[in-house]
C-alpha cells in the first residue's frame, strides 16, 4: 500500500526553514515553528526531515551553498575582482534594517553553537573557510596579474577579508546607518591597494 503523496516542496520547504532558522537562531526556533513556517503537518516534518537538526544541517547548506555559488560564479564573470570583492563588502551597507539584525547565518552558527553543538558549528565553519579560500585565490590571483599591488601574503589578506565579514556582520547590527557603515567598511578595505 503506498503512502499518502507529499503535498510539499522539499526545497521550498528547506529555504522556509532557512530563513527562520537565520532569523532566530537554531536554538530559539522549535519544531513547532519550523513546521507552521513551511506548512506541514509533524508525520511529513519526521518523515522527511528526521529532526530539528538535520533539517537544520539542510538549511545551512541550501543557504550557504547558494551564496557560494552566487560569489563564484560574479568572480568568475568579473575582470576586476578586487574591485568585486570591495563592492561586495560595500553591499552589505544597503540591505534593509531587518537585514542588519540577521547578520550573517553561518556566523551566527559559529557563535550560537559552538560550545552546544559542535557539530552543527562546524558545518557553519566549513562554508566560511570556503569563502576564506574563494577570497585567497582572488587575491593570489590579482597580485599576479597586478591589480593588487600589496606584498602582503594573500593568505593573511584573505583570513582578514573573513575577518571583515565576521565582524561587519555584528557592528551592523549596531550601527546600521548606511553612511556610518560604508566608512567604516572603505576604510577597512583600504589595505586592498
Amino acid at each position: 500500500m503506498a503512502g499518502r503523496p507529499k503535498i510539499f516542496d522539499d526545497r521550498q520547504a528547506i529555504e522556509k526553514a532557512s530563513k527562520l532558522f537565520w532569523k532566530q537562531g537554531y536554538a530559539v526556533t522549535t519544531t513547532e515553528d519550523l513546521m507552521q513556517e513551511m506548512g506541514i503537518q509533524k508525520g511529513s516534518f519526521y518523515h522527511t526531515f528526521d529532526s530539528k537538526k538535520a533539517l537544520f544541517l539542510k538549511a545551512i547548506d541550501l543557504h550557504e551553498t547558494n551564496g557560494l555559488i552566487e560569489l563564484t560564479r560574479l568572480l568568475n564573470e568579473n575582470d576586476q575582482p578586487i574591485e568585486l570583492l570591495k563592492s561586495i563588502f560595500l553591499n552589505i551597507a544597503d540591505c534593509p534594517p531587518d537585514e542588519h539584525n540577521k547578520g550573517c547565518f553561518a556566523g551566527n552558527t559559529i557563535a550560537e553553537l559552538t560550545n552546544i553543538d559542535p557539530e552543527l558549528a562546524h558545518k557553519a565553519q566549513e562554508y566560511l573557510m570556503e569563502m576564506e579560500n574563494l577570497f585567497f585565490g582572488q587575491i593570489k590571483s590579482s597580485q599576479e596579474t597586478g591589480e593588487l599591488k600589496t606584498k602582503t601574503d594573500a593568505k593573511i589578506l584573505a583570513r582578514y577579508l573573513l575577518n571583515l565579514w565576521n565582524g561587519i556582520n555584528i557592528t551592523r547590527r549596531i550601527y546600521p546607518s548606511k553612511k556610518e557603515l560604508i566608512e567604516l567598511i572603505e576604510f577597512q578595505l583600504e589595505i586592498l591597494k
